[in-house]
């Protein structure tokens, strides 16, 4: 087994086909890492940020590139961060970003799940603001033009990870902490978001 490192921290987080997505914190800010493997060999290796700190959460493999989600333009802290914009980007197969979109809601975001069809892509992530911490479900076309997006927050103790379909249907899959009662309750009705 190999180990690689590029910084003061790195974190892998995702792998689809030969390309692995994650973070890079050089020393002044947290990047989108990209590496592409050949085994336990890194073949190739790009980075993409901008203005503050950069994470990258998820990825996709599509038949001519990737579509790849995370976390652009805010500060990593102990409690998780403030001011991210949720990211989605669809890169060409020599990992061009071909398009890429910035998500605000609530004013904390980040996005954690791609999951890809014929026509478009599904996202899923979390949200959050000083009232608490949500998640959302989006869809985009494959061109990176957002059809709707969907908050549901807040949530008390939930936390969502990733987007999977099963029998022709979505599913959001997570963890809670579990309330003495056994219940999950939202601490308000849910509501809508947009891009």
């Amino acid at each position: 087994m190999r180990t690689h490192s590029f910084g003061a921290e790195t974190v892998p987080v995702a792998l689809a086909g030969d390309l692995l997505i994650g973070s890079v914190h050089d020393g002044k800010a947290y990047k989108l890492m990209l590496a592409r493997l050949d085994g336990e060999e890194i073949e190739e290796l790009k980075f993409l940020s901008g203005k503050n700190d950069w994470e990258g959460h998820s990825i996709a493999k599509l038949k001519d590139g990737y579509l790849i989600g995370g976390a652009a333009e805010g500060r990593a802290t102990p409690d998780g961060g403030e001011g991210w914009k949720g990211y989605v980007a669809r890169l060409d197969a020599n990992l061009k970003v071909l398009w890429e979109r910035k998500l605000k809601i609530l004013g904390n975001e980040a996005v954690y799940s791609i999951l890809p069809d014929r026509s478009g892509a599904f996202i899923a992530g979390e949200t959050s603001d000083e009232r608490g911490r949500g998640f959302f479900i989006g869809r985009t076309t494959l061109e990176g033009e957002p059809l709707w997006l969907r908050t549901l927050s807040p949530w008390d103790d939930a936390v969502i990870s990733g987007l999977v379909e099963l029998d022709g249907k979505l599913f959001l899959i997570g963890s809670l902490k579990e309330r003495g009662d056994g219940g999950l309750r939202p601490s308000s009705s849910p509501g809508t978001g947009s891009w």
